[in-house]
């Protein structure tokens, strides 16, 4: 289940990068803006790239983070938090922060038996 914010971000950075690296951006800008000068058009997509590198390297990054930080520490699957890193940026690093150590059933089950044992000693 991905947030509101994560997906928001996904939608958002990947819309980013498509149009600041896609090389079909000027043609599409000329056909739907139609007034824009070849060199409006260039001058706007370049200063898109910075951002738009940015967000995918930020997505990189989280994706790392999360997959092989976060996730072990935290007894998270490395790989759903991998991409949900890669999706969600950091706002994924901040949802997997939040979240407490997951425990199986048989970790739980294992407490339970001990807790027990420790009831019953005299």
């Amino acid at each position: 289940d991905l947030p509101a914010g994560i997906r928001f971000y996904a939608v958002v950075s990947a819309f980013l990068v498509s149009f600041a690296y896609g090389r079909a951006t000027p043609g599409f800008l000329r056909d739907v803006v139609g007034n824009w000068s070849t060199e409006d058009i260039r001058s706007l997509t370049e200063s898109l790239q910075i951002p738009g590198l940015a967000l995918g390297l930020a997505s990189l990054g989280s994706s790392v983070v999360c997959a092989a930080l976060l996730a072990p520490e935290r007894n998270r699957d490395a790989l759903v938090w991998a991409i949900k890193g890669f999706f969600g940026g950091p706002l994924a690093i901040r949802q997997l922060r939040e979240l407490d150590t997951l425990i199986t059933r048989e970790e739980d089950e294992k407490a339970q038996i001990e807790a027990r044992r420790q009831a019953n000693k005299p």
